[in-house]
């Protein structure tokens, strides 16, 4: 309460990482039209993609006691409504201590939802972990105990729209590496899927990009993929962004996405085959994706 018995707003300090993402103006003024809260933005830029992370988390271990919150938002989300922030903090709320709320955004390489915003309790500031991933730089988000949501029926954030092509890349290059490294099960077969499918019916440069991203992170592309590759454009990086730039990335994907079987990427994955586990893995995906085609989320933010 403040001295007039008011509610007092909550402090919520949103931390951005930004590497030339072309939302990054549009993702400030979002920001900066918040209602219902007192929001203060940081714009972590000039680091890479495992060094950010590092740099957000001290950050916001640092500001704990000064905050009710901190937002975990990257440089390609747009926040729908000067109502977003209040929003995730009321969905928050109604789940009670938990340290962490992941919810989706609306994504443009997938039509799709898929998570991205994660909404953390300042007070769980001293429960962060300090390990570190050289692929799965968030880690330290996911060890909170909290909530993660993975349909919502107002999506809060928009995710990558109007995307450039060295962005579209690093979006591939992160989601294939990652499905790689977490298994048949990792939900980023999900997202692979639904980018394939997105691409079948949109061919766009982007699009193009992000595909041979993910066949690049998955061992399948023009060069080998290492973690660092996702931030530093040069020797095997260069190669792809010029294939991207310069059109060549579209002839690539043909070839080795329209060569592939039909069903999932998860399925027919060499490394993984198709066991029993894979394809009830398959299964629940498709289910879900029903649940989302039909509007019935489980969760309401």
């Amino acid at each position: 309460m403040t001295g007039t018995g008011e509610p007092r707003m909550p402090r919520v300090l949103v931390v951005t990482m930004a590497a030339g993402e072309p939302q990054l103006n549009r993702g400030r003024e979002s920001v900066a039209s918040q209602s219902c809260v007192l929001a203060t933005q940081v714009v972590l830029e000039g680091l890479g993609m495992g060094e950010a992370f590092v740099a957000a988390r001290d950050l916001i271990v640092e500001s704990g006691p000064d905050y009710d919150w901190f937002l975990l938002l990257n440089a390609d989300m747009v926040l729908v409504a000067p109502g977003s922030l209040s929003a995730l903090i009321r969905c928050a709320d109604r789940r009670g201590a938990a340290q962490r709320l992941t919810t989706p955004v609306l994504d443009s390489f997938t039509r799709s939802q898929i998570n991205g915003i994660h909404l953390i309790r300042g007070r769980s500031a001293l429960n962060i972990s300090d390990a570190e991933d050289e692929i799965f730089h968030d880690s330290w988000v996911a060890a909170l105990t909290g909530i993660t949501i993975d349909g919502a029926r107002n999506p809060q954030a928009l995710h990558a729209p109007d995307p450039d092509v060295p962005q579209s890349l690093r979006f591939g290059l992160q989601r294939g590496m990652k499905a790689l490294a977490g298994g048949p099960r990792s939900g980023r077969w999900d997202t692979i899927d639904l980018v394939v499918a997105n691409w079948r019916h949109r061919r766009t440069p982007a699009l193009d990009a992000a595909l041979l991203g993910i066949l690049t992170g998955l061992g399948r592309g023009p060069v080998e993929p290492y973690p660092a590759l996702v931030n530093e454009f040069d020797a095997g990086g260069a190669r792809l962004l010029a294939m991207a730039e310069e059109g060549a990335a579209g002839p690539f994907v043909s070839v080795s996405v329209l060569s592939r079987p039909g069903g999932t990427w998860r399925l027919h994955h060499s490394l993984f085959g198709s066991s029993a586990a894979t394809a009830r893995s398959f299964a629940a995906m498709r289910k879900r994706q029903a649940w989302h085609a039909a509007g019935r989320w489980r969760e309401t933010v």
